[in-house]
C-alpha cells in the first residue's frame, strides 16, 4: 500500500503545516474506541518528523545547523558522496519528539483546548537542527534539563537547553523559498551564530 505524503497532498510548506495542524486537532475529535492510543502515537510521530521536513530535502530544509555538520556536509560533497551527502549527519529534534507526542496525548486524554496548537507555536518548538552523529551522542534523548525537566511541550521555556554546555556551535542559516513554496538552504556562508 502506498504511503501518503504531505508534500503531495498540500504542496507548499505553509499548506503542509496547516494540514498537519488540522490532523493533530482532528485527533481530539475522534473517540478512543474508534482510534487507539498507539494509532494516535503513530500519527503524532509521523507529524513530528514531517513538520521539520516540509522544505526541500530532509536536512537542507533545516535552518539550524552545527558548524561541524556544515563542515561534514561540505566534505561529503568534496569526496563525491553524491549518493549520501548526509553521511554522518543527524536530523535532530531540538525538543525531543517524545515530549511533543506525550504532551498532545495528555491533552487529548484531558480534553484540553487546542487553541495553543498553532503554526506560530509549532514553528518555535517543533524544530530540527542538523548535527553530526558525534554531537548527537552528547545530547539527552528523552528529557529537557534544569527548570524545563518534566514540563510539557508548550511549557518549555529554554528550547535549546539540551545543547548548552555541549560544545555544539549552532548557526541559523538563511532559507530561500522556491517556486513551489518549499524552503531550502542555498548558501552555507550566509549564517548567524546562535548564542546558546
Amino acid at each position: 500500500m502506498a504511503k501518503g505524503s504531505y508534500k503531495e497532498a498540500a504542496g507548499s510548506e505553509e499548506k503542509q503545516k496547516e494540514l498537519m495542524i488540522k490532523d493533530i486537532k482532528g485527533l481530539f475529535e475522534i473517540e478512543e474506541r474508534i482510534i487507539s492510543k498507539p494509532a494516535r502515537q503513530n500519527v503524532l510521530d509521523e507529524i513530528s518528523w514531517k513538520y521539520t521536513e516540509t522544505g526541500k530535502g530532509k536536512n537542507l530544509c533545516c535552518k539550524y545547523w552545527s558548524e561541524k555538520a556544515i563542515d561534514r556536509y561540505k566534505k561529503n560533497i568534496e569526496n563525491n558522496e553524491e549518493k549520501d551527502k548526509n553521511k554522518g549527519l543527524v536530523h535532530e529534534h531540538v525538543i525531543p519528539r517524545d515530549i511533543f507526542i506525550n504532551t498532545i496525548l495528555k491533552m487529548i486524554k484531558d480534553k484540553s483546548n487546542t487553541e495553543i496548537i498553532t503554526k506560530e507555536e509549532l514553528d518555535k518548538r517543533l524544530i530540527a537542527c542538523v548535527i553530526t552523529k558525534e554531537e548527537d551522542e552528547m545530547l539527552s534523548k528523552k528529557t529537557m534539563p534544569g527548570k524545563d525537566a518534566g514540563k510539557g511541550f508548550f511549557d518549555i521555556k529554554d528550547i535549546w537547553g539540551r545543547y548548552r554546555g555541549k560544545e555544539i556551535e549552532v548557526v541559523e542559516l538563511k532559507l530561500e523559498t522556491d517556486e513551489k513554496g518549499l524552503n531550502t538552504v542555498s548558501n552555507f556562508e550566509d549564517k548567524t551564530q546562535m548564542k546558546l
